[in-house]
């Protein structure tokens, strides 16, 4: 260890030679696809990894109560201390014998439990899904806006140095350079939110992965031509059929009505066998002895329990309804944000960027033949970078709404 000095900053060098400071996390990229990154997130999530454990728990709950209750065994002395001190002595077995109803009433419940598990693991697999899809598109989308974001970018510079070039020989107002330069901070800005977008994008992917934020993830596929066809009634009744939220509920409901079975079984009685083995060391001879005891069932009939779980199972049917009914109103939410961004989408294709392209390219040819200027070949590209980036946002809403119907309106895992 170096020694100290007693001026203060010359210290502070040392230890910092002495003891560097440790290297920051360099930023790495990491390029996955699309079905890669969802096989990835269903298998690594905690949410799924924990479902899974407890349905595998679930086991060990059917085990258990399929066995019968433990033998007892007691010491027994009696009459100790007489003029043969050890009086008698001996060993006391006993065993309560559970019914095989009782049990197989017991393992059904364990079974249903067993199924709510599944269900569980199943909607938890669904949302991490989803949630992979969401983060995955929103990379790509964001890929392209930044891409189109710096060529937007690129272009206001190139108009604003043309239109500095004609206000330095009078040919242009300055006026119009303010104009060209708004155009160009508006650009720097959409640009900065394009990285933004893509990062927290980025980010979200590696959240999901259990990655360090470090890692920047790019999708490798390309942003496919999203379909625009829908069948709003065959998706409801996918929904209503196949959806892990409803199949919870429903084994929600199984699960309670065994519940009642279980409570209705555990009213009867179980019957102890009781055995003594003892030897009397007055008569010098051994003794057995055998009994039966049966609990008399006059005021713990398992009333209450079995009343308790009577009304689980009303409760459990409610939640069938009030399930089918938050995903109702999830659909028609998901379903109105679906059509209104359909709408826009179909506009662009098939009117708004048909248009803007062929503008530009005439704009293009007459600039090649001397009759148009520098100036109207470099607005007409900007305006049609500006509608492709607002065709990729109304793309992205559409995305996201189709993700989440077809999901069965599943998102957020961590939830």
């Amino acid at each position: 260890m170096p020694e100290i000095d007693s001026d203060p900053v010359l210290n502070e060098l040392i230890l910092a030679s002495e003891f560097p400071a440790p290297p920051t996390d360099e930023v790495r990229e990491c390029t996955l696809s699309l079905n890669e990154l969802i096989t990835a997130v269903a298998e690594r999530h905690p949410s799924v990894v924990q479902a899974r454990s407890l349905s595998d728990a679930a086991y060990g709950e059917w085990i258990q109560a399929g066995l019968q209750a433990n033998p007892e065994v007691a010491y027994a002395g009696d009459e100790i201390g007489g003029y043969k001190e050890w009086g008698i002595q001996g060993v006391e077995v006993s065993q309560e014998v559970i019914s095989k109803k009782k049990r197989f009433a017991r393992q059904a419940v364990a079974v249903s439990d067993q199924h709510v598990a599944q269900q569980n693991v199943s909607l938890y697999t669904q949302k991490a899904v989803n949630d992979a899809l969401l983060a995955g598109y929103a990379v790509m989308i964001a890929r392209d806006k930044v891409e189109m974001a710096k060529d937007l970018l690129e272009l206001c510079r190139k108009s604003s140095e043309t239109v500095q070039t004609l206000l330095d020989v009078g040919e242009t107002a300055a006026t119009d350079l303010m104009v060209n330069q708004i155009d160009q901070m508006e650009a720097e800005s959409t640009l900065a939110q394009a990285n933004l977008e893509l990062e927290t994008a980025q980010d979200n992917i590696a959240i999901l992965l259990g990655e360090s934020l470090c890692t920047r993830y790019t999708i490798s596929d390309c942003l496919e031509e999203i379909p625009l066809e829908l069948d709003e009634q065959a998706l409801w009744t996918r929904i209503l059929e196949e959806s892990p939220a409803m199949g919870l509920a429903r084994a929600e409901y199984a699960a309670a009505v065994a519940r009642v079975n279980q409570q209705a079984a555990e009213a009867k009685t179980n019957i102890t066998g009781v055995g003594k083995v003892q030897y009397n060391t007055y008569e010098r001879q051994t003794e057995v002895a055998v009994g039966v005891s049966i609990p008399v069932r006059v005021n713990d009939r398992n009333q209450g329990n079995i009343l308790k779980a009577q009304y689980e199972v009303q409760a459990a049917e409610a939640n069938i309804r009030r399930t089918e009914m938050t995903l109702r109103k999830a659909f028609q939410a998901r379903l109105f944000e679906f059509l209104s961004a359909r709408r826009k989408v179909v506009l662009y294709r098939e009117s708004l960027l048909e248009k803007v392209n062929k503008t530009f390219e005439m704009i293009s040819e007459a600039y090649a033949h001397g009759q148009s200027t520098y100036m109207e070949r470099l607005m007409a590209e900007q305006s049609l970078k500006k509608v492709r980036m607002d065709y990729l946002d109304s793309l992205h809403s559409m995305v996201v709404a189709r993700i989440l119907l077809e999901g069965f309106l599943l998102e957020n895992a961590d939830e």
